[in-house]
């Protein structure tokens, strides 16, 4: 019974998503946006950044070019114990 509990649970699909760059920025300046605008962000090619998995960070990856796509480069991850 529990090896099949634990299946349907691997099973289960989450979001994944990483926080690539951040920026404050003022109402005034978001209210001037317009279509093709440019707004440079504080990260860049190469620096860490963190990996979350349905909001919780789990670790910490650099972020890469790969096949013409953003991609994350796993590089920490935190202690899986609960």
């Amino acid at each position: 019974m529990q090896k099949k509990l634990l299946k349907k649970i691997l099973e289960i699909e989450v979001d994944i998503s990483v926080i690539f760059a951040k920026r404050e920025i003022l109402l005034e300046e978001i209210y001037s946006f317009e279509v093709g605008k440019v707004i440079k962000l504080n990260k860049k090619i190469g620096e860490k950044s963190a990996i979350l998995v349905n909001n919780q960070n789990i670790g910490e990856g650099e972020i890469i070019i790969k096949d013409s796509k953003f991609a994350i480069k796993i590089e920490k991850l935190k202690s899986r114990d609960m």
